[in-house]
């Protein structure tokens, strides 16, 4: 899911950057599965097959906010699965031009 924008290379929309920020402004700490249940609870079913791919489209909106130094990669869990987390930065509001739809 290579994007063409070079501001934001691993092709994440404004609303999934606005869900990543959203849910580790509350949590602090999140994979990208629960990042995804709680945000888009209706796509839990999909993919069944292959999990990852459930959660691709909100661990790319977290690297791309990790190249910008809002989000941090804060170890795994257990099972392998990456734990994101904020920087000081990504407490701040986001710009207007970042969540905008």
């Amino acid at each position: 899911m290579a994007g063409k924008n070079a501001r934001w290379p691993y092709g994440s929309t404004a609303a999934l950057r606005e869900d990543v920020l959203r849910v580790l402004g509350v949590l602090k700490i999140a994979t990208g599965e629960q990042i995804q249940c709680l945000t888009r609870p209706h796509l839990t079913d999909r993919h069944r097959r292959d999990p990852g791919r459930r959660t691709r489209p909100h661990r790319n909106a977290a690297l791309d906010l990790a190249l910008h130094q809002l989000t941090v990669s804060e170890g795994a869990t257990r099972e392998g699965r990456k734990l994101w987390g904020l920087t000081t930065a990504g407490l701040r509001p986001p710009p207007r031009c970042w969540t905008a739809r």
